[in-house]
């Protein structure tokens, strides 16, 4: 059976409330959303989110640096042709 949940807690809602019992929002004028599925929250998905930027991130440096590495190492190899 699908739950209703506050878009601004992620709190199950009763049927017909007029408010969040859990953050106490006014609901009355609101749309409520039927899912079978509980609701992610901005609150536990910004932090995922930016873990796997993270990662990304450092991994392209480090991708970036051996690439660096790459090019001093070729650029060096070019200027002791002597």
């Amino acid at each position: 059976m699908p739950f209703n949940y506050c878009h601004s807690c992620g709190g199950k809602l009763p049927d017909r409330a007029k408010y969040c019992p859990e953050c106490g929002i006014l609901l009355e004028n609101e749309a409520v959303e039927y899912s079978d599925e509980e609701p992610v929250l901005l609150s536990t998905l910004i932090p995922r989110l930016l873990d796997a930027f993270e990662n990304i991130a450092v991994r392209d440096f480090f991708k970036m640096m051996t690439a660096v590495k790459l090019i001093a190492l070729d650029h060096r190899s070019i200027m002791n042709t002597d």
